[in-house]
């Protein structure tokens, strides 16, 4: 089972780069309770799209000292973003959009096939 964070571009073009810069400055401006390094994103990655992609996988790992949820992912240059799991079942490979994630307290979650 891999989670991957999929963006989808606006009508704009704009590098898959540029997205993920967005969206990684997105999760360092959260509330002031995830300071003091409570929210480590590292390792971080995303392929150059190809013409007429819609879409981009961002792959990072994100580390919590404390229990909370992530409730959702966005860049000022996606027309949106989702949390997205994806597993394998009865041979075929199923995509689930998921509303938020649980991260557990001390922990890291790897957004990626290889964990990076």
């Amino acid at each position: 089972m891999n989670t991957w964070i999929r963006m989808r571009r606006c009508g704009v073009e704009t590098s898959t780069r540029t997205a993920l810069t967005g969206l990684l400055l997105g999760l360092l401006a959260l509330p002031p309770a995830w300071a003091s390094n409570d929210v480590i994103v590292d390792k971080a990655w995303v392929r150059e799209s190809v013409p007429g992609q819609t879409a981009a996988t961002v792959q990072l790992n994100l580390s919590v000292n404390r229990a909370t949820r992530l409730l959702g992912v966005s860049s000022p240059l996606a027309a949106d973003g989702e949390i997205v799991r994806v597993e394998r079942r009865g041979g075929t490979m199923q995509t689930h959009t998921l509303p938020n994630l649980r991260l557990a307290a001390r922990s890291t979650v790897i957004f990626g096939v290889h964990g990076l």
